[in-house]
């Protein structure tokens, strides 16, 4: 018992110390189809998730956040590949009804993988229109917006859903 609150605080403390240490670098890297959110709708998202992060300047080391998004059968697939600075990745991915969910879903992704403590609410919804017409937002507190989360990428057929897309982890050689 007492070993479990010990491991509690050596986490705490690592949380903090990160924390303490500054927001992480990070570059997105961001393509998808004409009239989708963009690269400044997803860090919009990211931020307003995590304080965390700040965008990379010049070659300093990153984290760096690959996002693609691509209409198929009527949705939008996702997918997020984290390149840390030590180049080991991390490959997740999701569908939803519209780029505005998948953007929210992969933000969230990246968030949680960068901060464990992000903010786990849905930021106010980021359209492709906000991002191109507005400043970005100082809002650092979420509201939740309602809205259905997007549905975990099934294996192509309208059965069934497949098992989820497992995590893949690579170090380079």
């Amino acid at each position: 018992m007492m070993a479990a609150g010990l491991l509690g605080l050596l986490l705490a403390a690592a949380a903090e110390a990160e924390t303490a240490a500054g927001p992480k670098p990070v570059e997105v890297q961001f393509t998808g189809p004409s009239g989708c959110s963009g690269e400044r709708a997803f860090f919009d998202n990211l931020r307003l998730r995590t304080a965390n992060v700040r965008p990379a300047a010049g070659d300093e080391p990153r984290t760096t956040l690959q996002v693609r998004l691509n209409r198929e059968r009527g949705r939008v697939v996702g997918e997020l590949r984290t390149v840390d600075a030590a180049g080991a990745t991390e490959t997740r991915r999701v569908q939803g009804a519209s780029c505005d969910d998948v953007v929210q879903a992969l933000s969230l992704t990246a968030a949680l993988a960068l901060d464990p403590s992000a903010i786990l609410t849905a930021p106010p919804t980021m359209t492709s229109a906000d991002a191109s017409n507005t400043p970005p937002s100082s809002q650092t507190t979420p509201t939740r917006t309602g809205e259905k989360p997007p549905e975990p990428v099934a294996g192509g057929s309208s059965g069934p859903l497949a098992p989820p897309v497992p995590v893949t982890r690579s170090r380079p050689v």
